[in-house]
């Protein structure tokens, strides 16, 4: 069916004008932050769109209000809230847990990370400790996500 096909060639299309792909994230990025839409809406412009839309290749270096920069793209859920939400939230990913763990952390200690994935829980944890004197070891095992980590680790200092 031709008609099915349309939306998905007319994302590809609008991906391939990198003026047009950037005042379409920016748009997808207001209408997250102002208007209330419901749960489905929300999928639909965090996977669908963007996945025709920017491509698997798609990689954007994005500067956190805590400080913390990350290079993302659309590898996961975690990618995509800090491509989406990062203009206008400080903790956007699993907030609660970030809040504790900054919390349980000693001044001056070590803080072991298992799963370090692109490093946004180990770099806010980091730079909390780097005052005190603390430090923190992560590990994670898939190759990735460990050099989009190595990355994140450099552009953040």
């Amino acid at each position: 069916m031709p008609g099915k096909q349309f939306p998905k060639t007319f994302l590809r299309a609008v991906g391939r004008i990198g003026w047009a792909r950037t005042l379409w994230v920016k748009g997808i990025r207001w209408a997250l932050r102002y208007l209330p839409l419901p749960q489905k809406i929300i999928e639909i412009f965090m996977w669908e769109v963007p996945t025709y839309l920017l491509g698997d290749t798609y990689r954007v270096v994005t500067t956190l209000g805590t400080g913390i920069t990350l290079e993302v793209g659309l590898d996961d859920s975690l990618s995509r809230h800090v491509l989406f939400y990062s203009s206008w939230n400080d903790y956007i990913y699993e907030p609660q847990t970030l809040r504790l763990a900054l919390r349980l952390q000693k001044p001056i200690g070590t803080t072991l990370i298992a799963g370090g994935h692109i490093g946004y829980h180990a770099l806010h944890l980091a730079k909390a400790s780097q005052a005190s004197g603390g430090r923190v070891v992560v590990f994670e095992p898939v190759e990735i996500f460990y050099k989009r980590l190595v990355c994140n680790k450099e552009l953040s200092r």
